[in-house]
């Protein structure tokens, strides 16, 4: 067998890097020095620098890793792209069936979500469905919190999601069970396969910029902790935009820049992730980079419901130590993680995630 020297030798050298000059999100010359990292999840070689824009405060890398080495950056056992031990094929299931919902608080449940996706129950039913669906945390509920309520399905009927960047398929049994009709594209192959293996869905391997997918097909785009491993974001959802039917939406959930956990812990903060994190578009900034790829901000809020694991991690990296699966979680990061979520309850934009959601604002020229 033929070993590939070069590729070897960039492997223990670390991927190469060329400068980016401006902000990829604004296009701004105007950065700071923000801080550097070396990865120390993976141990990858090298150090990588990373700068705040002046004008929208977009976080990058600069210098940033070349596209033709970042699968350098994922190695065998990344925790997205594994399969672990007892994992089973998932059997496609909308769980809201008659006999889970039979009962009062079934019935309530189905209400709720008859309400969220756009049946109006007649009676008092209705009424309970309409009014309980106005809280957020209730909606989550009525799907047995499967998914997230901006991943909830808004309508009635057969509708498609596609999932960019699904690793090894871990969120596509809930978007199913909450009632997609699930499709994925995954850039690794051996994780691509594997999803494919445990969700029987359709899952495409490649890049989804370049993979020939349906354009305006999908009634949901989600990126779940995928927008901030790409280069050009607004390359990313140009191509979002052209994959969405008119009335569809984008779903981007990603490190929050502004996080309470990267207050706390600057460069050792676990969700930068370096090398693997290229860019982390703030809250503000969202706004002009969507507009600019033809879709608008319909909804955004940030998250403190993995604070207490991120911060765990976190404090492992300041302390010098490795992580795993398990973090060690003790009172101090259960205690940070309540004043997190106080914060957010109270309108400060402090989650450890930041997750959007994005509609078509107006139709672009030329082709998709």
């Amino acid at each position: 067998m033929m070993v590939d020297t070069a590729a070897y030798g960039r492997a223990k050298a670390g991927p190469r890097t060329r400068p980016v000059k401006r902000c990829p999100a604004c296009g701004s010359t105007g950065a700071r020095f923000f801080f550097n990292a070396i990865d120390r999840l993976h141990g990858i070689a090298g150090e990588y620098t990373y700068r705040r824009c002046t004008e929208c405060r977009t976080v990058f890398q600069d210098p940033r890793v070349l596209p033709q080495d970042l699968s350098l950056c994922y190695p065998n056992d990344y925790y997205t792209h594994i399969r672990r031990d007892g994992d089973q094929p998932v059997t496609p299931a909308i769980e809201l069936t008659p006999r889970r919902l039979s009962g009062l608080r079934g019935r309530i449940r189905q209400a709720i979500a008859s309400a969220v996706q756009g049946v109006q129950l007649p009676g008092v039913m209705g009424f309970l469905g309409r009014t309980l669906g106005l809280s957020r945390r209730l909606r989550e509920r009525a799907f047995y919190n499967y998914v997230i309520d901006e991943l909830i399905p808004r309508a009635p009927g057969r509708l498609r999601a596609l999932e960019v960047g699904c690793g090894s398929g871990y969120l596509m049994p809930a978007l199913r069970r909450a009632g997609w009709e699930v499709e994925a594209v995954e850039w690794d192959p051996i994780a691509a396969r594997t999803a494919r293996e445990l969700t029987g869905c359709q899952v495409w391997q490649g890049d989804f910029r370049t993979v020939d997918l349906a354009v305006e097909a999908y009634d949901l785009v989600v990126l779940h902790h995928v927008f901030e491993h790409l280069d050009e974001p607004v390359e990313a959802l140009q191509r979002i935009r052209a994959l969405l039917k008119p009335n569809g939406r984008a779903v981007l959930v990603y490190p929050n820049p502004d996080a309470l956990g990267a207050k706390i812990f600057g460069s050792v903060w676990f969700a930068w992730d370096a090398p693997r994190h290229l860019v982390l578009v703030t809250r503000e900034a969202m706004a002009s980079v969507s507009k600019r790829a033809g879709l608008s901000v319909s909804h955004v809020r940030t998250s403190g419901s993995q604070a207490a694991f991120i911060l765990a991690f976190s404090r492992a990296y300041h302390a010098g130590r490795a992580v795993n699966d398990s973090p060690d979680i003790c009172y101090l990061d259960l205690a940070a993680a309540l004043l997190e979520r106080a914060l957010v309850a109270l309108g400060f934009k402090t989650g450890e995630e930041l997750i959007f959601v994005l509609r078509q604002a107006a139709p672009l020229q030329g082709n998709h």
